[in-house]
């Protein structure tokens, strides 16, 4: 993973989802360790889902902003204390996704509805033995709305709403997209 300038102007877009972040727009920060500090001591936690951090060209969202907050690279005192070792546990399972090459479109796939519409027979609990079918039915098939709270489990890992999108708009995505996806 890159490290961004710490001491770089910055924007961070908070939202339930990334579409909402993008709606409400970032709010700029005179440094990007402000504006870590900001997202993850004083933002809502559901405001986190769809956040996003710009500091010049790159973008870093998701996980990638605790990562960074607890990275020993972090030049600002923490205003909350660090919970024993388990920051560290889940900085170092956050190395191993960046180190990650290539998502495996070709590994099993579970699919868990949200909560709220999991009582509809089109949104209950599926397995797909590809994830690149698991993608393409979550962000063609089922409506927008609906990947609010969904999320896909593919070799351990968990990915939610926008995450699933970025796979389905990854350029290393296997299939090809039926339709123009909303």
């Amino acid at each position: 993973m890159t490290y961004p300038d710490y001491s770089a102007r910055a924007e961070l877009y908070l939202g339930r989802d990334q579409p909402s972040a993008a709606a409400q727009g970032p709010r700029t920060f005179s440094t990007a360790a402000k504006a870590l500090r900001f997202a993850l001591e004083e933002a809502a936690p559901v405001s986190l889902h769809g956040a996003w951090l710009q500091v010049g060209t790159a973008r870093f969202s998701g996980s990638e902003l605790a990562w960074l907050y607890h990275s020993p690279d972090y030049p600002l005192p923490r205003k909350q204390p660090r919970r024993g070792l388990q920051w560290l546990r889940e900085a170092r399972t956050m190395n191993k996704e960046f180190e990650m090459q290539k998502f495996n479109y070709d590994a099993l796939a579970e699919l868990y509805p949200s909560r709220r519409y999991a009582k509809s027979q089109q949104t209950q609990y599926r397995r797909f033995d590809k994830a690149a079918e698991a993608i393409r039915y979550v962000v063609e098939e089922l409506p927008v709305k609906w990947l609010a709270g969904s999320h896909l489990e593919v070799n351990e890992q968990r990915f939610e709403g926008a995450a699933i999108r970025e796979l389905y708009d990854a350029a290393d995505y296997p299939l090809s997209r039926s339709r123009i996806a909303a």
